[in-house]
C-alpha cells in the first residue's frame, strides 16, 4: 500500500508542474509587456517636456541703451553710499572731540573736589578754649 502511495505521489508532480508552466509563461509575458508599456509611456512624457522647455522663447537680450543706464544708476547709488560714510566719519570725529573735552572737564572737576576736600580736613579745632 505505501507503494502505491509513493507511485500516486510521483506522478502527480509532473501533471502538476506541466499546470503551473502556462500560469508562469502568462505571468513573464504579462510583466515583459508591462515593463514595455511604462518604458513606451515615459519616453512620451520626457520627449513632451522637452520640446515643452525647447519651444519657449528665450526673452530678447538688454540693450546697449538699457545696460547703460543700470551702470549709471549704479554708480550714482555707490557715490550716495559713500557721501554718506563721509558724512558719518565726520559726525564720528566731532563727537570723539566733545567725548575727549567733556573727559578733560571731569578729570579737572575731580581735581578741584579733591582740593576741597583736602582743604576741608584742615588741622583739627582745638577744644576747650573757647572765646
Amino acid at each position: 500500500m505505501s507503494d502505491l502511495l509513493n507511485s500516486d505521489h510521483h506522478d502527480s508532480e509532473p501533471v502538476r508542474s506541466r499546470r503551473i508552466f502556462p500560469w508562469l509563461l502568462m505571468l513573464i509575458v504579462v510583466a515583459a509587456g508591462g515593463a514595455f508599456f511604462w518604458a513606451n509611456s515615459r519616453a512620451d512624457k520626457d520627449s513632451s517636456f522637452k520640446a515643452t522647455v525647447q519651444s519657449k522663447p528665450e526673452p530678447p537680450p538688454a540693450s546697449q541703451d538699457d545696460t547703460k543706464q543700470a551702470i549709471d544708476a549704479l554708480r550714482q547709488t555707490a557715490n550716495e553710499h559713500q557721501s554718506a560714510i563721509t558724512d558719518v566719519q565726520r559726525q564720528l570725529s566731532a563727537e570723539q572731540g566733545q567725548l575727549k573735552l567733556v573727559v578733560e572737564q571731569v578729570g579737572a572737576l575731580a581735581a578741584r573736589t579733591d582740593a576741597l576736600e583736602r582743604a576741608n580736613a584742615g588741622p583739627p579745632a582745638k577744644r576747650g578754649k573757647t572765646r
